[in-house]
């Protein structure tokens, strides 16, 4: 089942996940993925989705990690909410993000 992200949500990162953090860039390897060996299943977060991955600890809601990147970056208030909202999704599709 695929999450409905919620502005008042809560979310965390996936058990099955084996992430690295060097320099400015998370590495995040899915450890439990259904791809052949040829492809590969590892995500490389920067900038603002590395903002908001280390947001997701399970204790700021969807409205504070909008805030946290409202305060980091210049950007309309609506334009970042439907961006995060947007990459939680996506992160959702995949498993990687938990309620």
């Amino acid at each position: 089942m695929i999450l409905e992200i919620r502005l008042d949500g809560k979310y965390k990162k996936a058990a099955d996940l084996v992430c690295k953090e060097a320099d400015e860039e998370i590495f995040i390897v899915l450890a439990n993925c259904e791809m052949s060996a040829q492809e590969t299943a590892v995500f490389t977060l920067t900038g603002t989705g590395r903002l908001i991955w280390q947001q997701l600890d399970g204790t700021n809601s969807v409205l504070q990690v909008i805030e946290q990147v409202l305060e980091n970056y210049e950007a309309p208030e609506e334009e970042v909410r439907q961006d995060v909202v947007a990459f939680l999704e996506e992160l959702a599709v995949r498993g990687m993000i938990i309620e």
